[in-house]
């Protein structure tokens, strides 16, 4: 089911006694519906469900991951006159696990019709295969996203084939979902653990001509060769599984890993990114707070919330510094 959001979605301190710009993301990011969002704005929407986690043996409790990344992202300063809305949440009832995915597939649809950033919190990254569901059915109006890589920061391939989906297939999923409606499949994967994925799994990425970097590999590639990457595109979905983060620095995720990729070389490269004027939709997957320690998890990915929101260039948009 589709819970609405309730206003005010978020809660934090209030500095205001300072100064009116002493604000924080819990005083600007405001509930409502999408008819009412700003275009050029940025929608935050919940993906309470970790069916697809459960279905490949991992560590359930991802469901609960929007809630507690809300929680921390409502205390963060706020620097932005981007307009922010919290549309709700796809809370995992006695649905299916497709039928959730569907249901997101198409409050991203109608938030892309209306020139609104999706940024869609996990949630499972099965995930992923409900936000791009949602990229297809909006292409069909809006064909400036046929043109689209997906980039996913990811220990994992996701390109399992099962009978039965699950935080594993996603990008399998998306593939066929995409072929069928007669569009390439263009997969990059940044972060690749060797030992997390069999040799199956490369020779699957080989078959879809996926390009991957390895973890080993990350903190050496550059802004410029991550944008070289995405520069024949003019639309980016922009994925990002926590799992692909030092298991020291994000143990709170269904799969930690042993080596991951720095907090540092993440951002950076999800800045260059941004930076392109090609991202169209962000997930980001995996959050499961049964295993935070003291809320690193919950603040590192608000934190990666917060610098998305923050460094969506539009030319509707500058930094308060700058005046709107």
């Amino acid at each position: 089911m589709f819970s609405i959001a309730s206003n005010p979605p978020l809660s934090g301190r209030d500095d205001l006694i300072e100064s009116p710009i002493a604000l924080r993301a819990h005083q600007v990011i405001t509930a409502c519906s999408i008819k009412e969002m700003k275009p050029s704005s940025v929608a935050l929407v919940g993906f309470a469900c970790d069916k697809g986690v459960e279905a490949n043996h991992g560590r359930i409790g991802a469901r609960n991951g929007p809630f507690a990344i809300r929680e921390q992202l409502g205390n963060l300063a706020w620097h932005s006159n981007r307009s922010c809305y919290y549309l709700g949440d796809v809370i995992t009832k006695d649905e299916s696990l497709e039928e959730l995915q569907i249901q997101l597939a198409d409050k991203v649809c109608e938030l892309l019709g209306h020139d609104i950033i999706p940024i869609v919190l996990g949630g499972g990254h099965e995930v992923a295969r409900g936000s791009h569901l949602g990229v297809i059915k909006a292409n069909q109006s809006d064909t400036t996203l046929t043109n689209l890589a997906i980039v996913n920061f990811d220990a994992h391939f996701d390109l399992r084939k099962s009978k039965v989906a699950s935080s594993g297939t996603p990008f399998s999923q998306i593939e066929q979902d995409r072929r069928g409606q007669n569009l390439d499949f263009s997969y990059f994967v940044l972060g690749v653990s060797e030992p997390s994925n069999t040799q199956a799994l490369f020779e699957r990425a080989a078959e879809l001509n996926c390009s991957y970097i390895l973890d080993f590999d990350f903190d050496s590639i550059t802004n410029h060769q991550v944008i070289e990457m995405v520069e024949p595109f003019d639309a980016i979905h922009l994925s990002i599984d926590l799992d692909v983060l030092q298991a020291s620095v994000m143990p709170a995720v269904s799969a930690p890993a042993s080596y991951g990729v720095t907090l540092f070389s993440l951002e950076r490269l999800i800045r260059a990114l941004l930076a392109t004027k090609k991202v169209r939709l962000v997930e980001l997957a995996e959050l499961n707070p049964t295993y935070d320690i003291d809320n690193h998890g919950a603040k590192i990915a608000s934190r990666l919330i917060h610098t998305i929101v923050h460094n969506l260039p539009n030319s509707r948009w500058s930094p308060l510094s700058q005046g709107s």
